[in-house]
């Protein structure tokens, strides 16, 4: 068989283990979508990030076919290559293995290993950076002509949503501080009131993408 023959046939394996590495990529940015999506939205100014929140119940499903799929690349890029058959002998194998993966191929392969990592870990580290910065409370930042409102926020799935939710409020202005708790469903918002009315604080939610409402104080 010739070289060229040779390379054909070791190079078979090679696009079907691209195509799995795109994929656990693709399945791992799914998966974190419910979390990446809110607070990359918020920060751009983009309502309706509260939709993608509705996949948040399917996030156990795609991390389980992103190590699939990754899993898939990894034997396909590695895995033992087979002795191409002599001319006229099927059964025989040929003196000159054929080519494994190009050193390009591994390198592209744990790159996207790293990525896809990097996006499935991306809600927990929202989560620590959030819990991490509490900070002092609203109370202690506020100017005697401040107001306090408290908003009940519902959709919200995790520190990610929590953080796009208190971005948007604190962009506002006349916002002095926001803080929003995913297990309360709850918004603390310290604002001027000539500036800004509390009305404005749900608009400003609801933009976003979630449900938010002004809770009555207590008698």
């Amino acid at each position: 068989m010739t070289s060229k023959g040779r390379q054909l046939e070791g190079a078979g394996p090679r696009p079907w283990s691209a195509a799995a590495g795109i994929g656990s990529i693709a399945a791992a940015f799914l998966a974190s979508i419910c979390c990446v999506g809110p607070l990359l939205f918020a920060l751009l100014g983009i309502g309706g990030a509260g939709l993608l929140v509705t996949l948040a119940p399917y996030r156990p499903y795609l991390i389980v076919a992103t190590a699939a799929l990754l899993g898939t690349s990894f034997y396909l890029t590695y895995r033992r290559p087979r002795s191409a058959p002599a001319p006229g002998n099927a059964s025989a194998g040929c003196a000159c293995p054929t080519p494994r993966a190009s050193r390009a191929g591994k390198v592209l392969l744990w790159l996207a290993t790293v990525v896809v990592a990097g996006l499935l870990a991306f809600p927990y580290a929202v989560e620590s950076l959030a819990t991490g910065g509490e900070g002092e409370p609203p109370s202690a930042r506020a100017l005697p002509t401040d107001a306090t409102s408290v908003l009940a926020v519902e959709g919200m799935t995790c520190a990610s949503c929590a953080v796009a939710v208190a971005a948007a409020l604190e962009a506002l202005d006349g916002v002095h501080d926001a803080r929003v708790s995913v297990p309360d469903h709850r918004a603390v918002v310290l604002y001027d009131p000539a500036t800004i009315t509390p009305r404005q604080l749900v608009v400003a939610v609801d933009d976003l993408g979630y449900s938010a409402a002004v809770v009555p104080r207590s008698p």
